[in-house]
């Protein structure tokens, strides 16, 4: 394994057609110090779910099986996809 260079950077794809995905967003890339050695601890953004409400895109994920993370973006901040 490659330890913390697994699963990061956490990225959003977008697509215009649900088939090709060609707009990129990097939303995570920070690290997490690990404060326990585990089993299959690795990577740094583990079992990404997303939802859309009230205009933002929340991002939650787990941080090295340690923490869990929300991110939360404004929809208005997202380019739009051209079409």
């Amino acid at each position: 394994f490659a330890g913390a260079a697994m699963r990061s950077p956490l990225v959003l794809s977008l697509s215009r057609d649900g088939l090709h995905f060609d707009t990129h967003y990097n939303i995570g890339d920070t690290h997490f110090p690990m404060k326990r050695p585990g089993s299959a601890k690795i990577g740094e953004y583990g079992y990404p779910e997303s939802v859309v409400h009230a205009g933002s895109l929340y991002v939650i994920s787990s941080r090295q099986k340690e923490a869990i993370e929300v991110l939360r973006i404004p929809l208005e901040q997202l380019k739009a996809v051209k079409k």
